[in-house]
């Protein structure tokens, strides 16, 4: 991720749009996450168990239901970090 944070920093400092998904102050790598689980991981794993249904609860209540819910955390803490850096970058002072 940081090479296209990089690549988005640079676009912006050169005035250029910056490319979606390269731009650290709107993406947030958990949300990927999250995407991934929904259109890759879930449907693979409700398929999965219905072959086996011995395997849902481990799969899919403790495994998927706990990760998307340890990833909407992160993505909140994501956010409440941003607001931070974004509010203390506006009470600098420039130097002299």
């Amino acid at each position: 991720m940081e090479e296209y944070f990089q690549q988005g920093d640079l676009e912006r400092k050169l005035d250029y749009t910056v490319t979606p998904f390269f731009d650290r102050t709107e993406s947030n790598p958990f949300k990927y996450q999250q995407g991934y689980i929904d259109v890759i991981v879930q449907p693979l794993i409700d398929v999965w168990t219905e072959f086996r249904p011995i395997f849902r609860e481990e799969f899919v209540d403790k495994g998927i239901i706990y990760n998307k819910k340890l990833l909407d955390q992160k993505i909140e803490e994501t956010k409440n970090l941003i607001m931070i850096q974004e509010k203390e970058k506006e009470e600098e002072v420039p130097v002299v």
